[in-house]
């Protein structure tokens, strides 16, 4: 049996996880149930989505303007600017983005919604999620020997409620959880010994965000050629018939249009990626986002972006070519995502719902020992925290105040330092049992 921080207080500890369930859901579960089905003046990032596959339907390009699909669809006036709103009545938004920042394939996801409204589409949507969310628990929970019991929803729904990247993924009917399945079904069939499907499954994951692309790295350097190959083979597949459905200029504004004005994110307060503390430490794009660099200079941000994703690329392949042991190699796939994370130009907090994959493998063959315990529950206390009351509370006038080079090294910084938290006790894993099976040589 897992590890459960309650165990010790014998069969109390099933009515203590009730507890916490029925005290999550009378805080938060009012709050989740109206995330579902977003406000009609909501732009949940959903909306991307569903508005490039009404624009498929319509004759219009994939990638127009929101300018032109907000008031086409939702029937509201685009502002300028926060004035604006306040004077244009209950018909007037705001933008936060001009234009679908996802790539084309996910549009394809969508194009079962389109037909729907606006806030039945984000509902159907986030309903998938969840269903896609249970499919992954039961195929982690199977691979790994974890025996169900219904008691196990009880921390299950505690903890989702309060954790702070799964609301944000449900708030925002993010693409996570799809992302988290064709990961899982990545895993499951990697270890089953079935190479061509585990290669399917990675290049559709990679069609529709791109950085999931990375594992194929993974997979590479213990040489399983067949995944590599299958999975090449099934992005160049998936790419050509996202083309042929959206038409090949789909493809070419995405690339020339819309990665360049995506790229400004990387400046972003949420971003979590080692890209992203360079970019807000020493890039321009930094006074763009509310940020005082601590040097601006373009070419020192992308030299030290290099330098640090250089560093965990090392540590990752040396982790990776000296893996031997029991479990060895689910371990090294758990490093891999968190290594995925950490190299992404952009790595949002919702993006922390795949880490779920690598903390139920180090979760299961957790050692006994109070450390190992301590620290596996601090990370996961640390990704789970919301990223605003640190804001209000450190930064003078919070979201809407200016952060300066020590904020951005503490607070703004606080999920990339989860992230490496947990890259480093797959780490730690890794090398542990490295050593174990050298002495049993």
């Amino acid at each position: 049996m897992p590890w459960d921080p309650f165990k010790s207080l014998s069969a109390a500890r099933w009515w203590l996880w009730l507890a916490v369930a029925v005290v999550a859901c009378a805080v938060e579960g009012p709050g989740f149930v109206r995330s579902l089905r977003p406000a009609p003046t909501e732009g949940v990032d959903f909306f991307q989505e569903w508005a490039s596959a009404k624009n498929y339907f319509h004759g219009l390009p994939v990638y127009a303007s929101h300018r032109v699909t907000v008031p086409k669809y939702l029937g509201y006036r685009v502002a300028g600017d926060a004035a604006e709103v306040r004077g244009g009545g209950d018909r007037a938004v705001r933008l936060g983005l001009e234009v679908n920042a996802h790539p084309p394939t996910s549009v394809l996801l969508a194009l079962p919604f389109a037909g729907l409204d606006y806030r039945h589409a984000t509902l159907a949507w986030n309903l998938v999620s969840l269903a896609a969310l249970g499919a992954s628990l039961w195929l982690l929970g199977r691979g790994l020997g974890v025996g169900w019991s219904p008691w196990a929803l009880c921390p299950l729904i505690g903890l989702l409620l309060l954790c702070s990247p799964f609301r944000q993924q449900m708030n925002q009917g993010q693409l996570n959880l799809v992302l988290l399945l064709l990961l899982t079904l990545v895993w499951v069939t990697a270890r089953s010994g079935r190479p061509v499907w585990c290669g399917v499954f990675l290049g559709l994951a990679t069609a529709v965000k791109l950085f999931p692309g990375f594992l194929l790295l993974h997979f590479a350097i213990h040489r399983r050629w067949k995944i590599v190959a299958s999975g090449l083979i099934a992005l160049v597949a998936i790419t050509l018939l996202t083309a042929v459905v959206l038409q090949p200029v789909t493809y070419t504004t995405y690339v020339a249009e819309v990665l360049p004005r995506v790229s400004g994110f990387r400046a972003d307060w949420l971003n979590s990626s080692v890209v992203g503390l360079s970019t807000k430490l020493f890039h321009s794009l930094a006074q763009q986002r509310s940020l005082v660099p601590l040097w601006a200079s373009d070419q020192l941000a992308d030299l030290a972006g290099l330098l640090g994703c250089l560093a965990v690329m090392a540590l990752w392949w040396y982790a990776q070519r000296r893996a031997r042991g029991e479990g060895a190699n689910d371990v090294t796939f758990g490093l891999s995502i968190t290594t995925m994370l950490l190299l992404s130009p952009v790595t949002w907090d919702h993006y922390f719902l795949l880490l779920i994959i690598p903390l139920a493998i180090l979760w299961v063959s957790l050692p006994a020992t109070t450390l190992a315990r301590v620290s596996f529950l601090g990370v996961i206390l640390w990704l789970c925290l919301p990223p605003l009351p640190l804001w209000e509370r450190f930064i003078p006038g919070g979201r809407s105040g200016l952060a300066y080079p020590v904020h951005t090294v503490t607070v703004l910084s606080y999920g990339l330092y989860g992230l490496l938290a947990l890259f480093m006790l797959c780490y730690v894993k890794l090398q542990g049992a490295a050593a174990n099976a050298q002495r049993c040589e």
